[in-house]
């Protein structure tokens, strides 16, 4: 163990560090009173014989020894005198000479007897050495330890990993542990894979880095999941101790496009990592969503309802936090806020704060963003409390507050053109984009632009809307663009100014998806009214729509916007619309002769102009030209499991020539005589060769051909793989016993007014 500074600690953290490691020194049980205004006293044992003793916590990590000497002199000596105790006993988290201690034990004579009595930050290290189980059972004092902490930066850097460390770091000091914390680390320890869920705001994330965080210094490589599983794929190492994050893993898949979910086999993609993680010894899994976005697709895709995702489930839920623990969530968050004094008493008057702990909509989230002094501070310290109750008893204003009376007319701007880039992208990107939109809008509505409006806006939303990493700007969370989301679908005409102002074919896309989403009716009429202002716009936009390589994590493939177009069309039933997709379809075209297609988009867009309503689509020649040439020029370079999408996707196209299934045969007979053995070779574990297997055995059948000796080859694969798994060493992983130090107070009530009179001392 090496020394502790203590920043990190709270006044009451301290306190009640010091209590725990006097009562294990002295083998007593020490009272506690209300911090603050104290009258001198912060613990006490009593004894009949030997009169009071009293221990002070003094927590100056931050200010220095001369302020703590001097707050002692003024405030505290008259106390003590008052008090009169048989011993009184100083502690505190500053570094202290003999020379202090001297000044100190004057100050106190005769009631401090000793210099043992005074207890500076290296007495209070040497206790925890003595006291190892004290250090072990404090979650946040352990986890902010120069040792912890030089061995997650030391992985961190030797991974290369993408995590922010040093914004978890601050999360820490904030983080109360509560029940769920030991449960999901439980389940992450004996199933190697938890599942956390909840609502919105509730502390799925910080809960699952706070988990990524305890493997980072058990010397996990950690793997965080950005898009979908084939990046945790690819980096997957047999025998290695990894640790893949994926958070919110359906908000980015599911969520954007259910029926593309289940036919690009993501579900089943998932399950089958999941269960390579679970057969191997030294791999983790964690990830998270929204509880109701999981219950959406446990509804839709059978492979996820059969599988067994629910037996690693973790459901966070307010429930998990004691009222003394949402308490210390609130204190923590208002100790280690930049909010003036002014703004802290008003939530102490008439003990106010426990209106909020006790509230029914108390989230870590509205703690977390009514603490921020960025985001409260265009309201006076007087109106605070009447702030934190409107936003409690109506929580869908939390961004909506913020968006419409706290940032610039600039920076709602940049919010909305982020949306339509996809909610993440390159900040040069952005500021093209946000110029246009912004100078259109100023002549719109007539106010008024400047030179540096873009850099004061991005300071504006850095930390309360936004996150910078290098040079990408993206939403600080999910909530974020749920929000923007609902509010261009109740303001139909300022989703209209974005996309008349859209400089990407994907901006006016995503305008059109949220108007064919769930709930997007409103806008959707909207478009459908304006129907020659929204062709002109995708018309102009069509060039754009296959020239990338290939497209960026947030963009749509060139198959994905065609198919989005075919709706469109669908909707409109113009010849300008019909228009628009013969181009869309030639671009296509023309661009596979240099790139090779979106497999499973083009299949699902093959699959959209079969069913479209309109008759003038459906009975075009877009079918025959894109099947024709997609079949023709890369099917020859398939894996199996895309034999099979295509195989499964002909057996309802209308127009699949026994030609076709000529040149779908000879091209799966060249799999397997050359393929096969790449797509083995990429494959990392005995479930992935597995899945190979039975999708060979399926395309043989549906086929005709004869497969048996590949299938041969496969198994014994797949028995060498498994031999393999089976000697892996033993996770090497130790528990180390550290659980949740958890208050059980008789009267929670006292014991949360007893935590906030520390609250400004």
């Amino acid at each position: 163990m090496s020394g502790y500074d203590f920043h990190d600690l709270s006044s009451l953290d301290l306190e009640e560090l010091v209590r725990d490691l006097l009562q294990r020194e002295w083998h007593i049980r020490l009272e506690t009173f209300k911090t603050g205004s104290d009258q001198g006293i912060d613990l006490r044992f009593s004894t009949d014989g030997e009169g009071d003793r009293i221990i002070q916590c003094k927590h100056y990590a931050a200010s220095g020894v001369q302020k703590l000497i001097r707050h002692l002199r003024t405030s505290e000596v008259t106390k003590v005198a008052r008090l009169k105790p048989a011993r009184y006993v100083l502690a505190t988290s500053v570094g202290l000479t003999p020379a202090n201690k001297n000044s100190i034990k004057k100050l106190f004579e005769p009631y401090i007897r000793s210099f043992q009595d005074i207890l500076g930050r290296d007495d209070l290290n040497n206790l925890l050495r003595m006291h190892p189980a004290i250090e072990r059972n404090n979650f946040k004092l352990w986890l902010t330890s120069t040792d912890v902490l030089s061995r997650v930066l030391h992985n961190a850097e030797h991974f290369q990993t993408e995590l922010e460390i040093d914004r978890i770091r601050q999360k820490l000091r904030l983080y109360v542990q509560s029940d769920a914390y030991p449960r999901a680390l439980t389940i992450l320890d004996t199933a190697k894979l938890v599942v956390i869920s909840g609502v919105p705001g509730i502390g799925k994330t910080t809960l699952a880095e706070m988990l990524l965080y305890e493997h980072l210094e058990r010397g996990f490589e950690p793997v965080v999941v950005q898009s979908d599983l084939v990046e945790a794929k690819r980096l997957y190492k047999a025998g290695s101790k990894q640790i893949f994050y994926f958070d919110d893993f359906l908000g980015q898949t599911f969520l954007r496009d259910q029926s593309g979910f289940m036919q690009r086999n993501q579900d089943s993609a998932l399950v089958d990592f999941m269960d390579a993680v679970r057969r191997s010894k030294s791999a983790r899994f964690i990830l998270t969503t929204r509880e109701h976005i999981l219950r959406n697709a446990l509804l839709h895709s059978e492979r996820l309802r059969h599988s067994p995702l629910l037996d690693y489930h973790c459901i966070l839920e307010l429930s998990d936090y004691s009222l003394t623990q949402k308490g210390r969530i609130l204190f923590n968050h208002l100790y280690f806020s930049e909010l003036p004094r002014a703004y802290k008493r008003e939530l102490l008057k008439d003990n106010f704060y426990m209106s909020i702990v006790k509230h029914q909509n108390f989230s870590p989230r509205i703690i977390e963003w009514l603490s921020s002094y960025n985001r409260v501070k265009a309201e006076p310290a007087g109106n605070y409390r009447q702030l934190f109750q409107r936003i409690l008893d109506h929580p869908e204003e939390l961004w909506l507050h913020a968006f419409t009376h706290q940032i610039s007319e600039a920076a709602r701007n940049v919010l909305l053109i982020l949306y339509t880039l996809g909610g993440e992208e390159e900040i040069k990107e952005v500021e093209r984009a946000w110029t246009i939109h912004h100078q259109r809008m100023s002549l719109k509505y007539n106010f008024r632009t400047w030179a540096e409006q873009l850099v004061e806006a991005f300071k504006e939303l850095e930390g309360a809307f936004l996150r910078f990493e290098g040079s990408t700007a993206e939403f600080l969370n999910p909530s974020v663009k749920d929000f923007l989301s609902s509010l261009l679908q109740d303001q139909p005409n300022t989703a209209v100014d974005l996309m008349e102002s859209a400089q990407k074919f994907e901006q006016a896309f995503r305008i059109w998806q949220l108007a064919l989403s769930p709930g997007g009716s409103k806008l959707r009429s909207e478009l459908l009214a304006r129907e020659a202002l929204a062709s002109k716009v995708l018309r102009r936009l069509l060039p754009d729509l296959a020239t990338a390589e290939e497209p960026t994590r947030t963009d749509m493939t060139a198959e994905a916007k065609a198919k989005l177009l075919v709706k469109i069309a669908d909707s409109y039933r113009t010849p300008a619309a019909l228009s628009m997709l013969d181009e869309a379809v030639i671009r296509i075209l023309t661009r596979w002769k240099s790139y090779s297609p979106s497999f499973q988009e083009t299949l699902e867009l093959i699959s959209e102009l079969g069913s479209a309503s309109w008759k003038n689509i459906a009975n075009s020649d877009y079918l025959d030209k894109l099947k024709s040439s997609f079949i023709r020029e890369n099917i020859s370079s398939a894996w199996s499991h895309e034999f099979v999408a295509l195989l499964e996707a002909a057996a309802s196209w209308q127009h699949w020539s026994e030609g076709d299934i000529t040149i779908v045969r000879v091209a799966f007979d060249e799999y397997l005589d050359n393929t096969l053995t790449d797509e083995r070779f990429d494959s990392n574990n005995s479930d992935e060769l597995g899945g190979i297997l039975e999708n060979v055995k399926k395309v043989g059948l549906l086929l005709g051909c004869d497969v048996s000796g590949a299938v041969s080859d496969l198994n014994d694969a797949i028995a060498e793989a498994l031999e393999e798994e089976n000697s892996e060493p033993d996770d090497d992983n130790e528990w180390h016993g550290r659980t949740a130090r958890v208050d059980s107070p008789t009267d929670e009530d006292s014991e949360v007014i007893r935590m906030f009179g520390g609250l400004i001392e």
